[in-house]
């Protein structure tokens, strides 16, 4: 019989153990295993005063063998808030630590084979926050009498109140039919992310199996927690109700109706008491009476702090949770409460301090993980946040979301923030945080979706309604395909605009397998959303280069119109309609020679000649027939005459609108990559390898001379990234060194080391490529793990002795250029030639010769040929040698 009984008590039914400890009481009074059971039962009952009479008189009767210590440790370990869970969760009230530790310790010395003497010593270390001494009584008691229920138990709530739910749920598998360990799992189910339905599903086995009027206490209790977080997540989740599913006002009413009939049987039970002022707070249910005053429970007072919070009285409900927590210093929820309230009141050191002191003792809480998480999004350390609420699984969803935002990581946001979705498909803060990232990358239709979805939920939200305000005016603004593209802009999934988009594919397929082991995934994601912006800019650059076109159209044909009128009269065409027809022929010419020009390839890179050429033949051309002629201009003169004048009017009109374009874009990449110059690095790394993907690439002057352009790039990014300050846009220094003399010199040996690359671009060997690309990788994953002490570098030039050669070779450089004119400014000067010299020799002093050095300076092999001063350097040594 006193089996049985034991068996209830530790099964959370008190009332039934307490009428099998009576019943053997009657049959033998001076039992004292009989009498401590008792004694327990009325204690787990809440009648604290009676059964501290019992034991006082047992005591007085039998002393104190260890049946009866282990009763003194249960009164000493103070009255249960909740009769499943005394821990992290719902405490005591008057707990004596050393007490209990001591009438436990006592009773294991007296009996080491009794189970509950084992079990209480190690919930007395629990409680008092010593859970690895809990783990060592547990582990010791185990090994000597064997895996039982109430051991295993314990041993969940120890990996319970550190957050290890998994390990709690293991120790708990191994007793699946104990109505204790059922209990437990059910407890422990519902604080794992998704566990609702299996607690349910616990619960509804052990009503089936507890199958009795009325139903236990515990089990109401139970079934009334696990209704209640059910209403928790649906009302603040907003997941859409099932069609099978409760509505919401009905699930908060079953929850109220159970946490009411179980005080009909324990009237002062806290877990119970304070269930319904939950409700009362946020479902609006009648509120229950507590005797605030004179509360002596944590979980009351910390209930009545809740509600002074949802009211907006920040202060009041902190001093209510900081009572609450000098009532059971172990218990978490008032900690949480209160680092809520200083984070609401601005006082953001103090709410840090305390998250982190509550996180130095349970690393893994999730829900304090998320506060700090918030605290620091606020404080706007976004990394910190983003790393907090990954940590904190789905109680960090928002903050993780809000996080890569701000980071503009928006391809992991918008990945995250749909994962989240999936279970809540209509919380309102996930659907904000999308339809922001949506409208920042410039897809406003999907933004106007995601803002109507979200007034759906919840049609008077701001940030929806000012959402869909601004998407709806950035739709309608006119011209939106000229604007370039945001920050970090990725184009739409149904966009199929060309090779943009497929080499964006392709160059995110190779990205995975190029970047070396142990990327941060946030610098992958901002790899990945790199690629898709360059598609985005390739697609931007696209549209202005056609409307650049457009506009060449509007403004050519009405300019050669207006040319057809105008230059026979400046001309003197009255005389004959010849002028007329020249005219006219000219400009068929000059459309002749644009379209030419245009579907030709022969020209190369050789417009800029081109240019120079018509339009120094067309200027002196026109000069000779307009200044020089007599008479009407002969048509065979004017006709080449005009035509070189418009093709050359054209084309700079084409250079100036393709210039205009290129600039746009080049300062659109230059603020992007001013923003961000450690992923621009990466990225010019990961670029230049898929450049040199194949051995032949160097053998393309085209590839060399990309690839020249991109090792610059990367010098100056690594000058730039390693010695970064810390600047307005929160981007921190990517070292710590202090920026000294030595540093410095380090750095612009990396740089110059880089550099030196060039040359082996420039003239590539048998083994260039092989050897280029291993260094490439080699500095690829240095610059991934920030570890810069690995990259190549060398002694860089002193910076006075390069800055003097540059001068040096401007300065040979200017002085071949004016030469010839100041040569013939001096000799006017000096009367030693005529002050009006031939009209051939001003043209080549002051025309044709700086059209021939200007021509000779776009070919760097030629240029050396016109540097006169070293030329004549190189020339003297070596005639001196060969004397």
């Amino acid at each position: 019989m006193l089996g049985a009984a034991e068996e209830l008590l530790r099964c959370c039914d008190p009332a039934g153990a307490l009428s099998s400890f009576e019943e053997a009481l009657a049959q033998a009074p001076d039992d004292p295993a009989a009498l401590s059971g008792r004694i327990r039962a009325l204690w787990l009952l809440r009648r604290a005063d009676e059964s501290r009479r019992a034991l006082a008189d047992a005591i007085a009767a039998h002393g104190r063998p260890a049946t009866l210590l282990v009763a003194e440790g249960t009164l000493a370990l103070g009255l249960r808030e909740d009769l499943v869970h005394v821990g992290i969760m719902y405490g005591s009230e008057a707990r004596d630590d050393p007490a209990a530790y001591e009438a436990f310790a006592a009773a294991v010395t007296l009996d080491p084979a009794d189970e509950r003497a084992r079990r209480g010593l190690a919930t007395a270390h629990r409680l008092a926050g010593r859970v690895a001494q809990a783990r060592a009584v547990l582990g010791e008691a185990v090994r000597e009498l064997g895996p039982r229920p109430g051991l295993l138990v314990e041993t969940a709530w120890c990996a319970h109140d550190e957050w290890n739910l998994d390990e709690a749920i293991s120790a708990l598998d191994n007793c699946p039919d104990d109505v204790e360990a059922m209990f437990a799992r059910a407890f422990v189910l519902m604080q794992e992310d998704g566990g609702l339905e299996e607690s349910y599903a616990v619960l509804d086995a052990l009503s089936r199996r507890l199958a009795e009027e009325p139903p236990p206490t515990a089990l109401l209790v139970q079934q009334a927690l696990t209704a209640r977080l059910d209403w928790t997540e649906r009302t603040y989740n907003q997941i859409p109700p099932d069609a099978e599913a409760e509505p919401l006002r009905d699930v908060a009413e079953r929850a109220g109706g159970l946490f009411r009939r179980a005080l009909e049987t324990m009237p002062d039970l806290p877990s119970a008491q304070c269930g319904l002022m939950y409700l009362a707070t946020y479902a609006h249910l009648p509120e229950p009476d507590i005797d605030i005053e004179h509360a002596t429970s944590s979980g009351q007072v910390e209930s009545v702090a809740n509600a002074l919070t949802e009211r907006g009285d920040f202060d009041a409900a902190l001093a209510q949770f900081r009572r609450a927590h000098s009532l059971d210093p172990l218990i978490q929820s008032p900690m949480i409460g209160q680092v809520s309230c200083l984070r609401s009141l601005g006082r953001v050191r103090e709410a840090r301090r305390l998250a982190e002191a509550a996180l130095a003792a349970r690393p893994r809480d999730k829900w304090m993980l998320s506060e700090l998480g918030a605290l620091e999004f606020d404080a706007g350390h976004a990394e910190r946040a983003l790393e907090l609420s990954a940590s904190a699984g789905l109680r960090g969803a928002v903050v993780h979301v809000m996080a890569l935002r701000q980071l503009e990581c928006y391809d992991l946001a918008e990945k995250h923030a749909a994962e989240y979705l999936g279970k809540w498909p209509r919380h309102i803060a996930l659907l904000l945080e999308l339809a922001w990232c949506a409208l920042a990358q410039g897809d406003h239709a999907e933004a106007l979706a995601l803002f109507g979805r979200a007034l759906e939920v919840k049609p008077a939200d701001e940030s929806a309604v000012e959402g869909q305000k601004q998407a709806k005016r950035l739709a309608k603004r006119r011209l939106s395909g000229l604007r370039p593209p945001l920050a970090w802009h990725q184009p739409n999934a149904g966009d199929t605009s060309g090779a943009s988009d497929s080499t964006a594919a392709a160059q995110s397929e190779y990205l995975a397998d190029l970047l070396p082991q142990g990327v941060p995934p946030r610098l992958a994601g901002r790899l990945t959303a790199l690629i898709r912006r360059q598609a985005a800019i390739d697609q931007w650059s696209t549209r202005l280069t056609d409307a650049a076109a457009g506009v060449l159209v509007l403004l050519l044909l009405p300019g050669l119109l207006c040319a057809s009128w105008w230059l026979p009269r400046l001309l003197g065409a009255g005389a004959g309609w010849e002028v007329s027809l020249g005219v006219v022929a000219a400009e068929a010419a000059t459309l002749a020679l644009l379209v030419w020009i245009s579907v030709s390839s022969a020209f190369g890179e050789q417009w800029l000649v081109l240019l120079i050429i018509l339009t120094l033949a067309g200027g002196a051309g026109l000069g000779t027939v307009q200044w020089r002629g007599h008479g009407h201009p002969d048509v065979g003169v004017l006709i080449p005459t005009l035509a070189a004048c418009f093709a050359a009017g054209s084309v700079w009109l084409i250079v100036a609108l393709m210039a205009a374009v290129d600039g746009s874009v080049a300062a659109h990449l230059s603020r992007l990559r001013t923003g961000d110059p450690f992923t621009h690095l990466v990225g010019d790394m990961v670029d230049l390898l898929a450049l040199l993907e194949y051995e032949p690439a160097l053998v393309d002057p085209a590839v060399r001379r990309e690839a020249l352009g991109l090792l610059e790039r990367i010098a100056r990014g690594q000058e730039r990234v390693i010695a970064e300050p810390l600047g307005r846009q929160r981007r921190r220094s990517t070292v710590k060194e202090p920026t000294g003399r030595a540093f410095r010199h380090h750095v612009a040996g990396v740089a110059a080391a880089t550099r030196d690359l060039k040359r082996s671009v420039l003239s590539p060997g048998h083994d260039t490529w092989p050897a280029l690309r291993t260094r490439l990788h080699d500095m690829l994953t240095a610059t991934v793990h920030a570890r810069w002490d690995l990259l190549p570098h060398r002694e860089p030039d002193p910076a006075a002795k390069a800055l003097l050669v540059r001068l040096l070779s401007l300065g040979r450089s200017l002085l071949v250029l004016l030469v010839p004119p100041a040569l013939l400014i001096a000799l006017q000067a000096f009367h030693v030639i005529p002050e009006n010299p031939p009209t051939g020799v001003q043209v080549i002093a002051y025309i044709a010769w700086p059209a021939i050095v200007l021509l000779l300076w776009l070919d760097p092999a030629l240029a050396q040929k016109v540097d006169l001063v070293k030329s004549a350097k190189d020339l003297i040594p070596r005639g001196s040698s060969e004397k």
